[in-house]
């Protein structure tokens, strides 16, 4: 990568990428050493609005500085953590960005259910929480204070929950985009998002409107997209011959599913209703819409309804397209989360009743 400080420095052996706002001079931070660096912007840790952050030592002149190999949103060199959610792609593309910028950050995949490690957090942590949030929310307060926590996440219920909180979390979160795409703005402002990143921030959010969103999805599903994999995150983000490649892979294995789902479908749905919902459900774990194509008729239903025994309890997840209906809210009253168009939530018993369509 290129680093920006008032212009291009080239970095040497170096990945680093800076740009640096609003202002980059030299500073003399003792009586015989400059430094080159910049006012506090929006998104750096560790730092108060209006603080001089020194980056490089230039003596004064900024024509001769370098960039070290360790530019990035951490300046201090704390311990970094990154929580991301383990369950999609959006998720595991999330941390690969973070992973991928901070090299030494330590990497922790977590999903709705499960446990937070809460005895592994230090007070001067800098952790980035993506495409993810605690349950209750109250919780994320507590992590807040106990570390420097930055939050990037679009769930509705997660924002929604935020809006009533008595402080201000950091970080970046909006509705209607996938967090992967987020995490690539806070971390690089307008730079143009990779085309593999766009696509997965488009499927999380059910725009399907490109038609190689839907077969770069499952065609990366062959693949290992553990964060830590960054050979071929680093092919994702760098290549756009490898996305094509990846699409080409998916629209074989999407013609299978398509015709799986429906088989399946067709054998194993029911109807049902939940708070109110008129559901088609089937019982199917790590489903997702599309499962539903075959049956789905949104005159009859409000919602699409999955479900599966997941460990120790029960996870359903639901769907809908309709624009009257937002399945997050029922997944809210049961002490889950989600988007409007689809939620879930986790249970000892079952909630509805399983009747024969």
């Amino acid at each position: 990568m290129e680093v920006f400080l008032d212009g291009d420095f080239p970095v040497e052996g170096s990945k680093c990428k800076y740009h640096c706002s609003p202002t980059c001079h030299p500073g003399q931070i003792d009586p015989e050493e400059w430094h080159y660096g910049c006012l506090y912007y929006n998104g750096w840790p560790g730092y108060q609005e209006g603080d001089w952050c020194p980056f490089v030592k230039c003596g004064g002149d900024p024509e001769k500085c370098e960039a070290p190999n360790k530019i990035t949103l951490n300046p201090k060199g704390e311990t970094m953590k990154c929580f991301y959610h383990s369950s999609d792609l959006d998720g595991h593309c999330s941390g690969a960005i973070i992973k991928r910028e901070f090299i030494d950050c330590e990497m922790y995949p977590i999903n709705y259910g499960e446990p937070f490690p809460w005895d592994d957090i230090q007070p001067d942590d800098i952790v980035y929480m993506v495409d993810f949030s605690l349950h209750p929310f109250d919780d994320m307060l507590k992590l807040n204070e106990m570390c420097f926590l930055i939050w990037i996440d679009h769930h509705k219920t997660a924002l929604t929950a935020h809006e009533g909180a008595i402080k201000e979390l950091k970080g970046l979160r909006r509705n209607g985009i996938g967090a992967c795409q987020l995490v690539w703005e806070l971390l690089y402002g307008d730079r143009k998002v990779p085309y593999g990143i766009q696509l997965l921030a488009e499927y999380d959010v059910w725009n399907h409107l490109n038609r190689d969103t839907l077969p770069f999805q499952w065609g990366l599903r062959t693949y290992d997209t553990n964060p830590e994999n960054q050979i071929l995150w680093d092919r994702l983000i760098d290549n756009r011959g490898f996305v094509s490649r990846v699409v080409n892979e998916g629209k074989t294995i999407l013609k299978y599913v398509n015709q799986y789902n429906e088989k399946y479908a067709k054998a194993a749905s029911f109807e049902t209703e939940l708070d109110g919902l008129r559901c088609i459900a089937i019982n199917k774990g790590m489903a997702n819409s599309q499962l539903f194509d075959s049956v789905w008729d949104a005159t009859k239903y409000d919602a699409m309804l999955s479900f599966c025994w997941y460990k120790d309890k029960w996870t359903v997840s639901l769907y809908s397209d309709r624009e009257d209906v937002d399945v997050s809210d029922i997944a809210k009253g049961r002490g889950g989360g989600g988007h409007k168009g689809a939620a879930g939530f986790q249970c000892q018993e079952l909630p509805f009743r399983m009747k024969l369509g």
